[in-house]
């Protein structure tokens, strides 16, 4: 017996070890139920991964719409805030100018009152009688009325300038 050497690549290598591996497989039957099985296996698998998958998609997209849902109510909740904060600076503003004009007019009134008082009271000094007479009385009262105080019309629409405010 004489020994020859072989020589071998590693794609020759390859190809015995496959061509071995495929006829065991065939000669022992296990060819068909080990690839069936493997294909079972693999499919299995696939289908696991897809459900886990669409698990995943589906709880990501139920937070998000959660998270979106929450934004939203909370921007609602924010624009009605910012809604209502707007109309009470506008009251406030139109309370103010009211006021400014209400003011404005009493001290208008009361010059005017002073100013009928005065030039009666030059008539009188010119040796005339009182034109105003009784009404004179009434007038003193309107002008007390008028800018007397807190209680009077010019304190009250004072007290009023900062009730849109609170």
């Amino acid at each position: 017996m004489n020994k020859k050497q072989i020589q071998l690549t590693e794609q020759d290598i390859h190809f015995l070890v496959e061509d071995a591996v495929r006829n065991y497989l065939i000669n022992e039957g296990i060819d068909e139920g080990f690839w069936g099985g493997l294909g079972a296996l693999g499919s299995k698998l696939g289908n696991s991964m897809a459900r886990g998958g669409q698990r995943m998609a589906n709880s990501v997209g139920n937070k998000w719409n959660k998270a979106k849902n929450a934004i939203g109510n909370k921007m609602t909740q924010a624009g009605q805030a910012m809604g209502q904060a707007y109309n009470n600076v506008k009251n406030t503003y139109q309370t103010g100018s009211a006021n400014q004009d209400a003011q404005k007019a009493i001290t208008n009134a009361v010059n005017a009152l002073n100013a009928l008082k005065a030039a009666d009271q030059k008539l009188q000094g010119l040796g005339q009688a009182s034109v105003l007479g009784k009404q004179a009385a009434l007038i003193d009262q309107l002008l007390a009325s008028l800018n007397g105080g807190a209680t009077s019309i010019s304190g009250r629409f004072k007290a009023r300038r900062g009730a849109m405010t609170n």
